[in-house]
């Protein structure tokens, strides 16, 4: 069964996508800032913008909630 096909069995949900290369994990959660590269080593990394301090995951996953709210 795909996530689609799931999705629409579901009721009140809605499956959201976001594109391959949306930049969840090096945009900045606080002020939208993206880093022009961010290695995949790099667990916790400052927004040179407004200096918010991020832990890559958690932050890849605020901005996804994010994008799903405007989506």
């Amino acid at each position: 069964m795909t996530l689609n096909h799931k999705d629409k069995r579901e009721r009140g949900s809605k499956l959201i996508i976001a594109p391959r290369f949306y930049p969840s994990s090096k945009k900045c959660s606080n002020c939208g800032y993206i880093l022009p590269e961010l290695k995949l080593s790099t667990r916790q990394w400052e927004c040179p913008e407004c200096r918010a301090k991020h832990d890559r995951d958690i932050n890849a996953a605020i901005n996804l909630m994010q994008y799903a709210n405007i989506a």
